[in-house]
């Protein structure tokens, strides 16, 4: 898969929150990533042109225009994989995620923290066990994905994706649903049991595009 324009990117997220209350978005570290490689394709394409839309080729309004219509989230092991990335230099040169990007990769982790203050005293033993089984059982069709196994990165992220949709999704009223934000195909693997069991109201955000969509 090819990464998608951060026009494009939005534009999903748009689609994908239509109604309902309190949209929620969890981003993974893959997700970070190609959208910073993503701003920097198009800030290339783009270049010498005049009144384009900051946030359709800078990674950091990119982000800040998405936390200004969704709330949007990092939860801990997510957070310390980025910063492990903040020293990663693409051709000995371009920083893999830019700088820029670190002060609102702090805030999201902030804001993930005051939220989750509110579902804490949430009863989660059952939902913790089928993310456990799901997460054992999501990969077994693809044999290089088994042996890779979900990370206890990717498994805190289903965990709270499903945490925050129960919490959030009050009786009667149309919730919307909680997103992960990635590229990983473990997580979209995993989304799709989850929705199988009956957590519908957990989807995913693609940063890539399959062959089939436009960029």
């Amino acid at each position: 898969m090819t990464l998608k324009t951060l026009k494009n990117m939005i534009k999903d997220a748009d689609r994908a929150f239509v109604g309902g209350t309190l949209p929620i978005v969890f981003f993974d570290t893959s997700a970070i990533i190609d959208i910073c490689k993503s701003a920097k394709e198009e800030e290339m394409r783009q270049k010498g042109k005049k009144n384009m839309p900051l946030q359709e080729i800078y990674a950091d309004h990119f982000l800040m225009n998405f936390a200004g219509k969704y709330q949007t989230l990092i939860s801990p092991l997510t957070y310390f994989e980025i910063t492990r990335h903040y020293c990663v230099k693409l051709n000995g040169n371009t920083k893999e995620i830019k700088e820029t990007v670190c002060p609102l990769v702090d805030k999201f982790l902030r804001d993930y923290k005051r939220l989750k203050e509110f579902v804490v005293n949430v009863p989660d033993d059952s939902d913790k066990y089928l993310v456990y089984w799901t997460t054992k059982l999501a990969c077994t069709e693809n044999e290089k994905k088994d042996l890779e196994g979900f990370s206890d990165v990717d498994r805190e992220i289903l965990d709270n994706a499903v945490l925050f949709s129960r919490y959030f999704s009050k009786e009667g009223e149309r919730a919307n649903p909680v997103a992960i934000f990635s590229s990983d195909e473990h997580i979209f693997k995993g989304v799709e049991m989850l929705n199988g069991l009956g957590y519908d109201n957990v989807i995913t955000l693609s940063s890539r595009r399959s062959r089939n969509e436009r960029r």
